[in-house]
């Protein structure tokens, strides 16, 4: 996001700025999203001028009382260069289906959100790029070959979905630290992203 893009959105939620963290390039901002099973510390540099990372949990639970309010939506939100909706399941069996719906859900909320601040340009973010990880705990004792005892990032071929699928091998009692970055360029490769 440019900067003179950022100062619109930041005009409009000042006053409401729990929700939202943003960094300006190349600074590394955190942000932790917990789940009944599982918390996670995502990192994240931003591409462009000034990035914001959300949760429209939090955006919820700030602006309408309720964190849960609303038709289920993806966990984490990027608004840097593009639109980057990061959405994680770490079940075997993934329904892709109720999954687009999270994404079209999310997509609402940041539009709104997108839509208070400039409602003529949208902040200038013209690419929206919806990201499934699949979170996968695996024995590091019984690990295959060709997976290190290291968490490990791999785009899974999914031709059947709008949407980039993510394999995030961790070795169960490891630490879950996901590099946003690394996620995002991997979705990049893929090509799969929506004009908005």
């Amino acid at each position: 996001m440019k900067s003179n893009d950022f100062c619109k959105f930041n005009r409009m939620y000042f006053n409401n700025r729990n929700w939202y963290i943003s960094g300006e390039k190349s600074e590394l901002k955190k942000i932790i999203s917990k789940d009944e099973d599982y918390t996670i510390r995502f990192s994240y540099r931003p591409n462009d001028e000034i990035a914001v990372l959300f949760r429209l949990e939090d955006y919820k639970g700030e602006i309408l009382g309720a964190k849960r309010n609303g038709a289920s939506d993806n966990d984490l939100t990027i608004l840097d260069d593009d639109i980057y909706q990061i959405e994680i399941k770490g079940t075997k069996g993934i329904d892709h289906s109720k999954v687009l719906k999270q994404f079209n859900n999310g997509w609402e909320w940041v539009r709104h959100i997108l839509w208070a601040a400039d409602s003529e340009n949208l902040c200038h973010l013209k690419r929206k790029y919806d990201i499934l990880i699949h979170l996968k705990i695996v024995n590091s004792k019984r690990t295959a070959r060709n997976l290190s005892r290291k968490p490990v990032l791999q785009w899974r071929r999914n031709e059947d979905c709008s949407y980039t699928v993510v394999n995030w091998y961790v070795p169960k009692g490891a630490k879950l630290h996901c590099p946003l970055n690394n996620v995002i360029e991997i979705a990049l490769h893929n090509d799969k992203y929506t004009i908005i």
